[in-house]
Parts: structure tokens; sequence; C-alpha cells
């Protein structure tokens, strides 16, 4: 067995080339990585390679991929990334891919047996697709495939109202573009659902290392592979999504209503990326962008109201929002709920009662003009 850092090979020798590469950077997913990887084992279209990449990993992780590595030597590769972060990680991964075609998996969710060979049906049919994805099954956190317990069934694209909104928002800046084929097949997926070729991939210039080291780097991906060609769904659960809760370990919570200033700042960074590539808007164009804005500044305003120290912060996100899109009557609503007396928002806003966590050392009420500013200055390069 070899040991190289740098990016290089560590396991096993060169591969015969396959059709498709079941990328999969690891980390901290421990013993659910041998779930994952039986998973991709057990698929009815065997013309793949496993990319491994290990981006720091536990030595627990490590040492349930080397036992793999070992038993299944003509399908396992294993890189390093030195670099921390989903960005760094699958960037690494999608270069060294040998397939034609990606299928990404991240190391605590699975994929059912007939994944790859229906993803990969679809897009040799339609060469005009960017994205193949497909439905997925949400489990328990410590459940296995087998005797898992399914928290919901088929989730189709985005998870929860909200994100559904904001695609729709998305999709309506794609619609004003005439160049665009189907600007309403926009959606977002969860990673573990991707099917897409590296060409397109690379040309694209991969995945963003400004939105590292996650949220909303998965979301940036998607708008610029959708501006190369439309997406299409799979209408069935062809993986597995596994909800990760504080009570799983040392896992972070997945699929979390926590609210946190981070994601605030990282949807932030990702529409001010977003809004580069459209200079010299047009009117209606400008004006969705505006709508999108307003949407996060609403969005993170009403998170910001659960918070008795930010409901300052939280008020002037939603009097902004108001602003970007006046006509807009859950705006106006949300602004007049949120001007009643403090003690009254926990009914009004329909969240129980107050939080009473501080905000984080170094954020006052300031963050609240910066967040969402429109329009938005340039991001700088890393």
């Amino acid at each position: 067995m070899e040991f190289r850092l740098n990016n290089e090979l560590f396991v096993n020798e060169k591969l015969e080339e396959p059709l498709v590469s079941v990328l999969m950077p690891f980390y901290k997913g421990g013993k659910f990585i041998e779930y994952a990887l039986i998973s991709i084992m057990n698929q009815t279209f065997q013309n793949f390679e496993i990319v491994l990449v290990d981006n720091n990993a536990t030595p627990e992780s490590k040492e349930v991929v080397s036992r793999f590595s070992m038993l299944y030597p003509d399908k396992i590769r294993i890189y390093y990334e030195k670099n921390p972060g989903a960005c760094y990680a699958r960037n690494t991964g999608i270069k060294c891919c040998s397939g034609k075609y990606i299928a990404l998996l991240d190391d605590d969710d699975y994929m059912y047996p007939d994944r790859l060979e229906n993803q990969l049906k679809i897009m040799e049919e339609s060469n005009d697709l960017t994205l193949v994805s497909c439905g997925m099954n949400f489990f328990e956190s410590l459940s296995t495939p087998e005797k898992g317990s399914i928290l919901r069934k088929n989730i189709m694209g985005a998870i929860g109202e909200t994100r559904i909104k904001r695609d729709l928002l998305i999709s309506k800046i794609y619609s004003l573009n005439p160049t665009h084929k189907k600007p309403d097949s926009f959606f977002f997926a969860v990673p573990s659902t991707w099917f897409f070729r590296k060409e397109t991939a690379i040309n694209i210039g991969l995945f963003d290392i400004r939105m590292n080291p996650h949220w909303a780097d998965d979301l940036e991906f998607l708008t610029r592979l959708f501006e190369k060609g439309p997406f299409y769904m799979i209408p069935e659960p062809l993986a597995g999504f596994r909800n990760l809760s504080p009570s799983s370990g040392s896992y972070e919570y997945k699929a979390s209503s926590e609210i946190d200033f981070k994601k605030a700042r990282q949807d932030s960074k990702f529409l001010a990326i977003f809004f580069e590539r459209y200079e010299g808007l047009n009117a209606e164009t400008l004006t969705a962008f505006k709508k999108l804005f307003s949407f996060h500044l609403k969005m993170h305003g009403i998170e910001l109201l659960e918070f008795y120290h930010s409901v300052s912060i939280g008020r002037i996100l939603l009097w902004r929002a108001f602003l970007l899109d006046p006509l807009n009557f859950d705006n106006v609503k949300q602004v007049i709920k949120s001007r009643f007396p403090k003690f009254l928002l926990p009914k009004l806003f329909w969240f129980g009662r107050f939080s009473m966590k501080k905000l984080p050392e170094g954020i006052d009420r300031s963050i609240a003009l910066d967040l969402f500013f429109f329009p938005p200055g340039k991001v700088p390069k890393n």
C-alpha cells in the first residue's frame, strides 16, 4: 500500500478507465462510511470507480476506508486534500476522477442499487441535460439502510417550503434569459443525489472556494451548472439522506433549524457571487434579483426574531426586505408584526418562546446593514 500526500494517489494501482466515477470526500463519517461504500458496491451498474478524498479524516474514518480499499482494490482510489472544506475536497476529487460522469455521495449517506443505472440512462439519452438528480429518503441518524426508520419518503429537491420558494425566485431570473433552455427546470438537490458530466464541472470552474468551508457552496455550484443546460429529477428515491443530530456524537446537525450567523453570511456571499455574473442587467432581471435579496432578508430576519438579543437586527432585516420589494404583501405583514412589543413576538411568529442565547462576540446591529447589501460589491477571490 502506498501513501503520498499533496493530492497523490495513496492506495491501489491505476484502474481500468470507468464510465462513472462515484466521488465521496470523507472526514468524520466514521462507521457510516461502511454503509455508503457497501451501497456503491451493490449497484446494478458496475462500470464505475470510487474516488475517495481524505479531507483530514478521523482515525475511525481512515480505518474503514483502508479496510475497504483492500477488499476492492479494482474499484477504489484514495486521494488526500489538506485544505479543509467541501469545496476543496470535491474539487480535488473531480479533477482526479477518470469517468466521463460523476456521481456524488456524502460519507454518511447511501444510494439504492439502481441509482447509477437510472441516472446514467437518462443522462446519455439527453445530451442537453447538465444534472440528473433523484428523490431521496430521509432517515434517522443512527439507522442502517436495511433497518432504518424513514422520517420522510421520496423527498424531491429542496427540503422545506422556504427553500422551494427560493428555487422559484432563482428560476425567475433564468426565465428572463432568452437563451436558456427550460429555465423552470432549476431546483436545489442534496449533493448525494447529483449525477453530472466531469467535463461540464471543469468548464464552469468547479466549486467556488470563496464559499468554503460549507453552506450554500452546493447551491452556488448548481447555479453555474444550470447556466450550461437544464436539470432533470428522477421521481423516485434512489438515495438515502441521514439526519445527524448532536446525540449522534461528533457529527454536525443536518437539516437543522438552528439560527446561525455563519449561514446568513454564506447566503449573503452566495447572492453577491450570483449577482456578479449579471452585470449590465435589464430592468426586469434587476427587479428579480431585488425580490431574491428581499426574500433572504425576510427569511433571516424572521429567524433572528427568535433570539431575544437579536430582535433589533431581525427588525432591520425585515424593514430592508420591505424596501427592496414593497409591493409584496407578505413583506408588509412581517414588518408590521415585527413592530409589536417584544413580548408578543413569540406568539405572532409562532416560535413558542425566545432563545436567550447571546450574540456572538463581535456582532452588533451593524451586521443588519452588511448582510444582503444591494447592489452587492465584488466578493474577493481567495
